[in-house]
């Protein structure tokens, strides 16, 4: 008997499958990129909006508002190339 149960567990190791985790996520992330950058937009706009209703009177909101908004236009073209990149 215990010979059979010798063999019941498997060496894992979890550094060689974690380039397959990352290459997965990736992979299933790709599509959610143009709609992060979006959002990142929206927050921006956001940021903006509150500076300006909030009566702020540092500058420290709009250069947050100002980072999420080029931040979030750039996110969102890469997102449409990739999706719409042909394969091949």
């Amino acid at each position: 008997m215990h010979l059979l149960m010798q063999n019941a567990v498997q060496n894992y190791n979890f550094l060689s499958v974690l380039p397959n985790l990352f290459l997965t996520f990736a992979a299933v992330m790709k599509k959610y990129l143009s709609n992060f950058g979006l959002m990142c937009v929206a927050s921006g706009l956001c940021c903006f909006a509150a500076h300006k209703v909030l009566s702020f009177t540092g500058n420290a909101l709009l250069f947050v508002g100002l980072s999420l908004v080029i931040i979030g236009t750039v996110l969102y073209v890469i997102g449409i190339k990739i999706t719409d990149k042909p394969e091949s």
